[in-house]
């Protein structure tokens, strides 16, 4: 063969580099070629999505045979995250990582279909060639706290200018589902109606409302450390999720979960890393905070999981389902700890004793239940209210509960009952129990909407807190009308305090004036204190007269009552001379006392009229900025 011409043997190599050449520029083509809903995703989404999601039908609310109608999202929210695949429900149902399954009957999406769905949310949603790539709408939180469960070394958090006007005011108070306390401070968060209620527990004031219009509180949580609150909650059949809101500022830091239906229970890990969901799809599910990713999934309840809660030192995690089945877990990876056991109703609630190592779960089968960690077995079982509805530890370790009886009780943990001095009954099921961080207070809510404080160590009744808080305007006429009522009554209480003060130079004046006869009470009080003894031996020789069997008996006894008789004549003589002088300074001396007596009552009074007052004035002043914050706090 000709040099002139190439073997064939060399053109079949170049043309097979040459079509690797086309077939790698292709694919580098194909990898960095911008995807759009108009170019790829609207088709991949035709066959198997329109069917259900388009303007007729919109099942879920969702519409996504346009680009607008996607983006929308349905009735759960948004579906999708520019730049986010794992946190865009569109992907995450197509891609079976989250219930419900999409799309419901059918094979689903292809493996390279789910790629191509990825790298467009991915690659920030774009609609068309010239879109301009959108950014994420959850942007990465960072909550982290290293401090651990123990008390933090700065100040403890507490709302500062955070909204005090309340979203809604109902015509009645419904049942109270949800309370927390923080475990440092004055601090008691209330489910109210669409929002949650902050009161300082020492002044009973409001101390701050944040809004939850989406729906209703299933659990409240405070975070180990008191600066967070977690809620659990949602609208039945509608959507679920947890809701962390910073404590001092009110402000909502992060959304966690997108459930198609209420979540039953929530709470946040000690180092703020972890949120952990109850569902009623019989599934636990923790998320990471800081990205919203799903960490790890929890399968084993056979019912709705209605209680989920870390251990204080953030280790462990333990559940409960409606099964009364009771899980521990551990609470970085969701491993199996221990299968504690069940209970033959739903379990209602779950508490941890400050160490980690006793949990306590209460049932709807009128049981409680304590457990410890070691071996995993159970301490005691016991039975109260009938039905128990909450379940609490005191942070000195005491175990606080409560029931469709419409009692509270308290405990020790092998469940033998402490006797408080009084049991308050209420007129309807206790829902919610609670104890305060100093162990002194305990709070309980009820299916009225009440909202009550008792003593620990007594059950005495303290006072009450409103579910339902009226606005600022009506709190600030009711303050300036109490008010009105006070004002006028604080010259008359002066006035007392004056009079009171006035008596008491005559008093100690009539006093000292009889001042020498003091010996005279000293000695009266001597003789009547003898004469009392005299007239007891009397009575015994008398009664020693009458058992006398032989004459020596009674000469000795007939001896003691002429002795004791004797006795009593001269204490009786020197009791009628020294009586009259005696008597006088007594009396000035019992004079002086109601005088100075009556000085401290009207002072007392007087200091609380002022006190009330002078917090009355300062709650006018507080309210009316309270008032003028409001516009802006909302902004």
């Amino acid at each position: 063969m000709s040099a002139a011409f190439p073997s064939f043997r060399w053109l079949t190599r170049r043309c097979l580099i040459l079509a690797a050449g086309l077939v790698s520029a292709a694919s580098w083509a194909q990898d960095n070629e911008k995807l759009t809903y108009d170019d790829h995703i609207r088709p991949l989404l035709e066959n198997k999505c329109f069917s259900c999601h388009n303007p007729d039908k919109k099942k879920g609310g969702l519409e996504m045979t346009s680009y607008s109608g996607l983006m929308n999202g349905g009735s759960g929210g948004a579906v999708v995250d520019a730049g986010n695949p794992q946190a865009s429900r569109l992907w995450t149902m197509s891609a079976h990582k989250e219930e419900p399954y999409m799309p419901p009957e059918g094979a689903p999406l292809e493996a390279k279909d789910l790629a191509l769905l990825s790298k467009w949310v991915a690659g920030g949603v774009l609609q068309a060639k010239g879109s301009v790539a959108k950014k994420s709408n959850k942007p990465k939180v960072d909550l982290t706290f290293a401090g651990g469960a123990g008390k933090p070394t700065g100040a403890v958090a507490r709302p500062e200018n955070v909204l005090l006007e309340p979203v809604i005011v109902t015509p009645r108070t419904s049942a109270v589902t949800a309370m927390a306390a923080s475990p440092w401070t004055s601090l008691l968060a209330v489910a109210g109606q669409k929002q949650i209620l902050l009161y300082d527990t020492d002044s009973r004031e409001l101390a701050g409302i944040l809004p939850y219009p989406e729906g209703y509180a299933r659990s409240l949580k405070f975070s180990a450390n008191g600066s967070l609150l977690v809620m659990g909650g949602g609208r039945g059949g509608k959507i679920g999720h947890a809701i962390v809101w910073d404590v001092k500022t009110g402000k909502r830091v992060t959304e966690i979960g997108k459930e198609f239906d209420q979540v039953m229970s929530a709470d946040i890990s000690p180092d703020h890393r972890k949120v952990v969901l109850a569902t009623n799809t019989k599934k636990v599910k923790c998320f990471d905070v800081a990205t919203g990713e799903q960490l790890y999934l929890i399968t084993k309840h056979t019912e709705w999981v209605t209680g989920t809660q870390f251990s204080p030192d953030g280790v462990l995690l333990a559940t409960a389902d409606r099964n009364g089945n009771v899980f521990v877990w551990e609470a970085d990876n969701g491993g199996e700890f221990y299968n504690l056991g069940q209970h033959a109703g739903s379990v209602t609630d779950l508490a941890w004793r400050a160490d980690s190592n006793i949990l306590a779960s209460c049932s709807a089968d009128g049981t409680i239940s304590t457990w410890e960690m070691k071996t995993g077995k159970r301490v005691a079982n016991w039975s109260a209210h009938g039905k128990v509805q909450s379940v609490a530890f005191t942070p000195d370790g005491k175990v606080l509960t409560c029931g469709a009886d419409g009692n509270t009780a308290l405990w020790d943990i092998n469940g033998s009952r402490i006797q408080q001095g009084q049991s308050i009954h209420q007129d309807d099921i206790v829902s919610k129990v609670v104890a305060l961080y100093d162990s002194k207070v305990f709070v309980t809510g009820n299916w009225l909407g009440e909202v009550r404080m008792f003593d620990v160590a007594t059950g005495r009744d303290l006072t009450r807190v409103s579910s339902n808080p009226p606005k600022i305007a009506d709190r600030l006429i009711e303050t300036e009308k109490r008010l009105a009522e006070l004002e006028p009554t604080l010259a008359p209480a002066e006035v007392a305090v004056k009079a009171a003060e006035a008596r008491i130079p005559a008093a100690e004046a009539a006093l000292a004036k009889v001042k020498g006869d003091e010996p005279s009470s000293k000695k009266l009080a001597e003789h009547e204190a003898k004469n009392a003894e005299v007239v007891k031996g009397l009575a015994y020789w008398q009664g020693m007269v009458a058992k006398a069997k032989t004459a020596a008996e009674k000469a000795t006894a007939a001896k003691g009552v002429a002795d004791n008789r004797g006795g009593l004549t001269y204490l009786g003589q020197e009791i009628i001379k020294l009586k009259p002088a005696a008597l006088a300074f007594r009396a000035a001396e019992a004079e002086l006392a109601k005088a100075r007596t009556e000085l401290a009552a009207a002072q007392a009074k007087a200091r609380d009229v002022v006190a009330e007052v002078s917090a009355h004035r300062e709650r006018i002043v507080f309210l009316k900025a309270a008032q003028f914050n409001v516009g802006v706090l909302t902004e």
